[in-house]
């Protein structure tokens, strides 16, 4: 139990010393990309490709009333080179406006819906295969389909593997709506939900803020302008929950980007459209999930231009162990239609790096960590700890259903590292979750398998 005290006062100390510092050391760094880059373009799409260590983009609109683009590239995580990605069939011939999310089941880039070159609205699904660039379109067989839009965003949840989808624009109308695609069947289901609920829109930003909660803003609808609301939904519950924050508050708006940051519990949301005209925001607000209250903030460094329409994805570059809430932000492309200005330039929004434990504080000699490489992983990934003192240890490797897959090690381990490996290959791709348990330490650690 002391060890559990010792451990649990060490890790409140690190949360308190992060959200006092996080809240006032945001920095945007420029990221001068070699290779050559993509166009410029808004309304595209972005994932971050675990199994590649990559940011993929898709698709977007050239210019302000130009083409939609069909075109793919990557950027890598650590060498920050663009790369030009051919695939191996004919994917879409041009798409805005869609949503986009990654499934690290079976290392796929999933779409839905949008805008393509032809002016259609579509309500298509694509599957991009990323281990050897081939495209699948998703054959609509049932009548159980959400109907075409664009302006629409779309999240994984990895516990269902579903990708849920909701609101958007189906030509002059704005929808609430939410749905989810079955990843594994390829089966779409209305989600219901009863009152209170968001209004129709298109545009609003949506964001895991847990394995089954997930958060959006602002968006627009003609008859109201742009909003600034905040709402969660709840899968398990299907409740919705409004917060009234009281001001200051961000302008309405919609295309921004939001992110959630799981160490400060708060939702960081930035740019966006402002009005019908397309002007662009450049601020970056703080949604404090505790205590419901945003806050203005002065992140310093390269402060890139004011923008809608661009994608900005968490975790790149420092993937976290859940899945959400990490602590770098990439920003890619995105316009301000008021002034014209279309971008192809790439930046990082970090508050990684910011806390560092003091050297000369005492840091207790039982602190367990677990680690794992490679992650994602093929065949076998290794899995290694460093103990204190002789511990009685157990090592098990769980799928994503709780279930226990296989029992590494159990017994007593005098002190210093230990290395084990776990040998996969009768197992399916998918997410698995390592679990350590020394003394009256439990530490869980999430591992992709991709085959």
């Amino acid at each position: 139990m002391t060890k559990l005290i010792k451990i649990a006062f060490l890790v409140f100390i690190l949360v308190i010393s992060a959200s006092d510092l996080f809240a006032e050391n945001e920095q945007w760094t420029f990221c001068d990309a070699g290779g050559p880059l993509p166009r410029t373009r808004s309304g595209h799409s972005a994932i971050h490709d675990l199994a590649g260590n990559r940011m993929i983009i898709f698709g977007g609109m050239s210019d302000v009333y130009g083409y939609e683009l069909g075109d793919m590239w990557a950027l890598d995580d650590s060498a920050f080179a663009w790369t030009e990605l051919e695939t191996t069939n004919d994917g879409p011939n041009g798409l805005r406006d869609h949503a986009a999310i990654y499934n690290p089941n079976d290392n796929t880039m999933v779409l839905f819906a949008g805008v393509y070159n032809s002016g259609q609205i579509t309500n298509d699904v694509w599957i991009l295969h990323l281990e050897n660039l081939t495209w699948e379109l998703v054959i609509q067989d049932s009548e159980v389909w959400p109907i075409p839009r664009f302006n629409v965003y779309g999240i994984h949840c990895e516990q269902a593997n579903e990708m849920i989808i909701f609101a958007g624009r189906d030509l002059g109308d704005r929808l609430n709506d939410m749905w989810a695609f079955d990843l594994g069947t390829h089966n779409w289901r209305q989600i219901p939900y009863s009152n209170p609920w968001p209004s129709n829109r298109e545009g609003p930003p949506m964001v895991l803020t847990g394995p089954n909660t997930f958060a959006i803003f602002g968006g627009y609808d003609p008859q109201f302008s742009h909003y600034n609301d905040i709402w969660t939904f709840d899968l398990n519950s299907g409740q919705w929950t409004e917060y009234f924050p009281s001001y200051p508050m961000p302008g309405g708006r919609r295309r921004s980007s939001i992110t959630y940051d799981k160490a400060n519990d708060r939702i960081l949301i930035y740019g966006g459209t402002g009005s019908y005209s397309g002007f662009g925001y450049g601020d970056l607000w703080e949604f404090n999930m505790s205590t419901t209250s945003f806050t203005e903030l002065s992140p310093t460094g390269d402060i890139p231009p004011p923008r809608g329409y661009h994608t900005g994805m968490s975790d790149f570059g420092c993937v976290s162990p859940n899945g959400f809430g990490g602590y770098k932000v990439v920003v890619f492309a995105g316009a301000d239609y008021s002034a014209n200005d279309i971008y192809n330039d790439t930046y990082f929004l970090d508050w990684d790096g910011i806390v560092a434990v003091d050297e000369e504080a005492p840091v207790p000699s039982d602190f367990v960590t677990l680690n794992s490489y490679p992650n994602p992983f093929n065949a076998a990934t290794t899995l290694d700890f460093t103990l204190a003192e002789p511990l009685a240890v157990e090592l098990e490797i769980y799928n994503i259903s709780g279930q226990l897959i296989e029992k590494l090690y159990q017994g007593y381990l005098p002190a210093g590292q230990h290395t084990f490996r776990w040998d996969a290959n009768n197992c399916s791709s998918g997410v698995y979750f390592s679990k350590l348990i020394a003394g009256d330490t439990q530490v869980v650690n999430r591992l992709v398998l991709l085959k």
